[in-house]
């Protein structure tokens, strides 16, 4: 018993994982969205794109990574416009700092 609920435990983890990069990309480009939920799943994507902590990286993480650096390039023109014209100067500075890091890290890849 103990292995068919591990089972469908790692089943249901890994069918979250595969859906990963579609909920980010339905949310990030979501036009009601606010500047922070946005930076917020920025910060997810980015975390996709590096290597899992604790485990041997798989073929779904490449794949993930892949993909959370396609949308973290298409992302880049709407964090800047957070950057030069949001009223709160925190929200800039995170904008700011995601828009560097996406640009310094990934460019043009």
């Amino acid at each position: 018993m103990p292995d068919e609920i591990e089972r469908e435990y790692q089943q249901v983890l890994r069918e979250s994982l595969e859906k990963m990069p579609e909920i980010i990309r339905s949310a990030i480009f979501e036009p009601k969205l606010s500047a922070t939920d946005r930076l917020k799943w920025t910060e997810v994507a980015v975390r996709l794109i590096h290597p899992p902590v604790g485990r041997a990286r798989t073929d779904l993480d490449r794949k993930n990574a892949r993909e959370c650096k396609r949308i973290l390039r298409q992302v880049v023109p709407y964090l800047a416009q957070i950057r030069d014209g949001h009223p709160s100067e925190r929200v800039r500075k995170k904008a700011d700092h995601w828009v560097r890091e996406i640009t310094t890290k990934l460019g043009s890849e």
